[in-house]
């Protein structure tokens, strides 16, 4: 009995399927390495051709190898006949001996062989050729030590260099080059002509950009380069070029970090100052006013921002190490001007501008209301309303309650100094009319500042103001002008406002009656 001989497989079908991949893989890999082991680089050619033209010779490549040339007709037309004799050479060797006496340049791209138009450059004729000089130096500060790394360039070009440890350095130009440019930081930039020179001994001069200028800070002045916390300066054009009403407006937009919010509209608008946001919910974030070294109880807008000599914010928490709790929410350092020996120097400094409604919202009048009056509600026209209608004659409430507005302001100053005294005395006049009918501001200032040395210790001055201001007088809610109803009648014919603009509703008053208080808000 004969015996049958059975392979059984575990997972049956599964692994006859894992056998096959495994087959396929390694025929690939058979594959890959036998396409790598012929490779552009090794494949070698025998190729015989004696004044023959260029297409014959690339077809004859393209029937001995795997590769095809591809471009354009127009490149090879002008190729004059070539000769080749190659026998076994490598096909890269063959390759550039073709394109060379064809005058073209070749790419490989896997099988491709991309033909491309040789850039021809001419060559620049030797005559042409700049002609150059060396030139050489050395570079040291106003002491004379040596500056490493200082740049030198040809003014006009990116031809330059920079010195080596010893502050030397040596450069190549041409013989019209003009001008040397040497450059440092914290140095002043010197434009150094070459006339025919080819040594330089170049100074540097130091250049000092802001950090000498002197601030306030707490109870005394300091350079700005010796600061450590965050000082900030108002730029003094900012105080005298700017038609500013007070110094409020002259910081906003100034200083970064110091935030100024309008909080009333008007002639005389009122400012709200937070330095660094908001620090507390419920207390005050104002922060402390400090003027010529003083805490400053009064308003920030009783200054005149001409009598201002600078402006200086601490914004961080060394603030308070100076002025205690009071500085938390950050100090505005105000100096004002004084005096300097010499003659008597007499100022005066006038500012006008005007204002105007950009756009005004359209408003219904007299016709258009009574229109819509009547296709609403008609029972609703009162008998008084139904008279100003048939007489033409309603009220634009904001033709009578709004108008072009202006300011002024003239500030003189008279400052100087005799012996071992200075004074600078100041008065400044400004008038602010609203947008607003009765809407009008006046502020009069004066500031006498006096400084006296009465020995090399001791000097005894005054800072000293006084500040009128009156915005005396009450403008018409510009609510009411918006809303109130035109077929009314706003004068009697006296020319006297009337107490109630339409008879038939006694409850609407005229809302340009505010316009008649005599209010007196004066403060000095």
């Amino acid at each position: 009995m004969k015996k049958m001989r059975v392979i059984l497989f575990p997972l049956g079908d599964e692994m006859r399927l894992r056998l096959r991949k495994m087959k396929l893989t390694v025929l690939l890999i058979f594959l890959v390495v036998a396409s790598f082991g012929n490779s552009f680089s090794q494949v070698t050619l025998s190729l015989h051709f004696n004044k023959a033209n260029i297409h014959d010779v690339l077809g004859s490549i393209e029937k001995k190898t795997d590769y095809i040339f591809l471009y354009k007709d127009e490149i090879l037309n002008g190729s004059k006949e070539i000769s080749v004799d190659f026998v076994d050479a490598k096909f890269d060797k063959v390759l550039k001996s073709v394109c060379e006496q064809g005058n073209v340049d070749y790419e490989v791209r896997e099988q491709q062989i991309i033909l491309k138009e040789k850039a021809n450059v001419p060559a620049l004729p030797e005559q042409q050729q700049p002609r150059k000089k060396e030139i050489s130096g050395r570079v040291s500060d106003s002491k004379g030590q040596p500056i490493p790394g200082v740049t030198i360039v040809l003014k006009g070009t990116t031809t330059g260099i920079t010195t080596d440890n010893d502050g030397k350095f040596q450069l190549s130009v041409p013989l019209d080059a003009n001008t040397l440019v040497f450059s440092f930081v914290g140095m002043k930039t010197q434009e150094i002509p070459i006339a025919g020179k080819t040594s330089f001994i170049v100074a540097m001069e130091e250049e000092t950009v802001g950090v000498d200028e002197v601030v306030v800070v707490g109870y005394g002045t300091q350079k700005k380069s010796d600061i450590t916390g965050t000082v900030a300066s108002l730029p003094k054009d900012r105080l005298e070029m700017t038609p500013n009403l007070n110094i409020a407006q002259a910081i906003q937009g100034s200083i970064p970090g110091v935030m100024i919010q309008t909080t009333s509209a008007g002639a005389a608008p009122s400012e709200a100052i937070m330095i660094r946001g908001r620090n507390s919910i419920l207390a005050s974030t104002d922060p402390l006013i400090v003027v010529d070294g003083i805490p400053y109880g009064g308003q920030l807008s009783d200054l005149n921002p001409n009598d201002v000599q600078s402006i200086e914010v601490l914004k961080d928490a060394s603030a308070a190490a100076i002025y205690g709790s009071r500085g938390s929410n950050g100090v505005i350092l105000i100096t004002t001007k004084e005096g300097s020996e010499g003659k008597a120097s007499i100022t005066y400094d006038g500012k006008y501008s005007i204002q105007s409604f950009v756009k005004l919202p359209d408003i219904m009048d007299g016709k258009q209301f009574y229109d819509f009056k009547m296709t609403r509600l008609p029972s609703g026209m009162t008998q008084s309303e139904q008279d100003v209608y048939d007489s033409g004659k309603w009220v634009n409430w904001l033709d009578l309650g709004l108008r072009n507005g202006h300011s002024q302001q003239h500030n003189i100053a008279v400052s100087g100094g005799f012996q071992k005294t200075k004074y600078y005395i100041a008065g400044s006049w400004l008038n602010v009319r609203g947008l607003v009918v009765n809407d009008n501001f006046q502020r009069i200032t004066n500031r006498i500042n006096v400084d006296t040395k009465i020995a090399k210790w001791l000097t005894i001055g005054t800072r000293t103001q006084l500040s009128i201001d009156d915005m005396s007088g009450v403008s018409p809610n510009m609510g009411d002008l918006f809303f109130r109803n035109p077929l009314a009648t706003a004068y009697d014919e006296n020319g006297n406002l009337t107490i109630t603009p339409i008879l038939d509703d006694p409850v609407r008053t005229n809302p340009l009656e505010t316009t008649l208080f005599k209010n007196i808000d004066k403060s000095y």
